[in-house]
């Protein structure tokens, strides 16, 4: 036998069938990216078209829609469709059913589900009022920007509901707070300026200047966006 042309045709032949391993890899895998891509495109494009159905009055089109997003695990149509469930939009009133949906958005940390999540929980018009669980949904809301849920958080520490009232901790949310435009945040920082002693003073200013320090500046850039998802 001939050694050296059996090797030969080995190595030929090797030769020929790794850049055919390889290309049948790659396109393995850009047809499963182009899958996927195309999935993500797909859920964005009905997550928008059940927004423009729900904002133009067409709320069962907005369900149907909305539903299936939902049920895969997508925050923001589990946020729209809980505060659908929640206020009686085009769907019999669940208040359950909508708690349940703004929790799950809100435990993916979509920052509106965490702000009406912890304002449910705060004003208690649709569930049990409960001001363990207003704060924790409000302080991430809070921390990562919203002004909303800040001036909460002042309310929640001045009034003392579910913690001790602590006036300086009061102070230094509404100061975080009217900083980004709250207005009402702006009146009761004030008020609440007015009734500290000197000593209190200078520790309400120092501890806004730290609680502002800890606000997640990405959060705060991507707040806008959410809003508008």
């Amino acid at each position: 036998m001939n050694w050296n042309k059996f090797i030969g045709l080995a190595r030929d032949s090797w030769a020929a069938v790794i850049p055919l391993t390889l290309l049948l890899l790659v396109g393995g895998y850009l047809v499963a990216s182009r899958a996927e891509q195309s999935h993500f495109v797909g859920a964005t494009t009905r997550l928008d078209r059940a927004i423009q159905d729900f904002r133009a009055g067409n709320g069962s089109a907005a369900i149907d829609l909305f539903t299936p997003l939902a049920d895969s695990g997508n925050a923001t149509a589990q946020y729209w469709l809980g505060e659908m469930y929640l206020y009686g939009s085009d769907v019999q009133p669940n208040a359950s059913d909508a708690i349940s949906l703004l929790t799950k958005s809100a435990s993916q940390g979509y920052l509106p589900a965490e702000l009406l999540l912890g304002q449910t929980y705060l004003n208690g018009f649709y569930t049990l009022q409960d001001f363990t669980q207003a704060k924790t949904w409000l302080m991430k809301a809070g921390l990562a920007g919203n002004p909303n849920a800040q001036r909460d958080l002042g309310e929640i520490y001045e009034r003392g509901w579910g913690v001790k009232a602590d006036p300086v901790e009061a102070y230094a949310w509404d100061a975080i707070a009217a900083a980004r435009g709250n207005v009402l945040a702006q009146t009761e920082r004030n008020r609440i300026l007015k009734g500290l002693a000197g000593e209190d003073v200078t520790k309400a200013q120092a501890r806004a200047k730290e609680l502002d320090a800890t606000i997640n500046p990405l959060s705060e850039l991507q707040m806008s966006a959410k809003k508008k998802s």
